[in-house]
């Protein structure tokens, strides 16, 4: 499996803003039997960058420069014995100010972000709730 992602600023969808963004490729999985591995960086449908593959995990770094006012669009490739055989989804890095910033993880997971604002109280709350309901519908003999 080949996971990519900007190193340091947030996704729009599919779209990353910025001058100058690196782009990640993570290589996860069990290594191939069947010849040495190489990762691609394809970049508008160009190879502009390979790198072998020795063991697994695996990462690698490629800095997109989109041109003035423009786009261009990136994708990872892994090659197994001369022959593709993990390709992602591309990542579109558009000209502009640089975009939102990732959050900061150093003190925990994603999870921890992305529900700052509620606690586990009120899950406990609605899951009571739901349960009241579902007695309440239940024939009595």
């Amino acid at each position: 499996m080949v996971i990519l992602t900007p190193a340091n600023l947030a996704l729009d969808g599919d779209t990353v803003t910025g001058g100058r963004v690196e782009v990640r490729a993570r290589v996860e999985g069990t290594p191939s039997a069947d010849g040495p591995m190489e990762l691609h960086f394809v970049v508008d449908g160009e190879i502009v960058e390979r790198q072998s593959v020795d063991s697994l995990p695996a990462h690698a770094t490629y800095v997109a420069i989109p041109p003035t006012g423009g786009q261009l669009r990136v994708r990872a490739e892994l090659w197994v014995d001369g022959d593709p055989r993990v390709v992602t989804s591309h990542v579109w890095v558009a000209d502009g100010p640089g975009g939102d910033p990732l959050p900061d993880l150093s003190s925990g997971c994603g999870c921890r972000v992305a529900g700052a604002g509620t606690t586990p109280a009120a899950g406990w709350a609605w899951l009571g709730l739901a349960c009241l309901l579902l007695r309440r519908r239940e024939p009595r003999s």
